[in-house]
């Protein structure tokens, strides 16, 4: 008989602290990412040298990545556009960058629900000297062609906070808050993982040695500072190019 009291008194405290347990949970899987880019071996960050960098999706999955710094990196989301298509419906994921423990300054989507894909993203990591200071995107409209067809791309807003998933009115500098989008039909017309999402990433400023980052010099928006290529032409050549998944 006491054997069974205490198991009616075991089985009801766990009830009780059910929804504690399922929120500690929460907070532990909304944690998990940052602690994932800052690990307690974590060095300052170094040309040429191993680092870390995540990708997160709706503040809960992600993947780690442990790219060469400065070496100008491609996280690959495969079946994005399979999953996200016009007959499926957006799922309106939420996407970020974080890397030592500092994370991008908003977060964008992949596609929205007027049938708009964005295809290309692109991070950048502020280095002081081997420290990271803050993530931006290399947001703006570059790839949009002004006499292309608005049925195939358009710019779009693309800037979303953390708090709320509505589209935020302002973003911090330099940012734009806007990305080139394809339509369905633009995406149809190409091969099945032409607009699945790539997410680049480059770094800025110095390293732990107070050598100066180079891949923020190859990012898409310095390319249309010098026309060196039509601008839809140029987002087919990267989106056709063969890249490793790494998500």
């Amino acid at each position: 008989l006491r054997r069974r009291r205490r198991a009616a008194h075991a089985m009801a405290a766990t009830r009780a602290l059910a929804p504690l347990l399922l929120l500690l949970a929460a907070l532990a899987l909304r944690a998990a990412s940052v602690l994932a880019c800052a690990p307690p071996n974590a060095k300052d960050v170094t040309i040429g040298e191993s680092t870390y960098v995540c990708l997160v999706v709706n503040n809960e999955r992600f993947t780690l990545a442990q790219p060469r710094a400065d070496h100008y990196m491609r996280f690959t989301v495969e079946k994005t556009y399979e999953l996200n298509r016009q007959e499926v419906g957006c799922k309106q994921d939420l996407y970020h960058v974080e890397t030592l423990g500092v994370r991008s300054a908003f977060r964008k989507r992949y596609c929205n629900t007027e049938g708009f894909y964005f295809p290309i993203l692109t991070a950048i990591v502020a280095v002081e000297n081997g420290k990271v200071s803050n993530v931006t995107w290399d947001d703006g409209c570059y790839f949009t062609e002004k006499n292309f067809p608005t049925n195939l791309q358009e710019c779009k807003p693309n800037a979303y906070g953390f708090e709320s998933v509505e589209s935020l009115g302002t973003v911090p500098p330099p940012a734009e808050g806007e990305d080139t989008a394809l339509t369905s039909m633009a995406c149809n017309t190409e091969s099945k993982t032409f607009c699945d999402l790539q997410v680049y990433v480059a770094w800025t400023g110095t390293d732990s040695n107070g050598n100066y980052f180079g891949s923020s010099g190859r990012r898409f928006s310095v390319f249309e500072n010098y026309a060196l290529q039509p601008e839809y032409p140029a987002m087919r050549l990267f989106l056709n190019d063969d890249r490793p998944s790494v998500f």
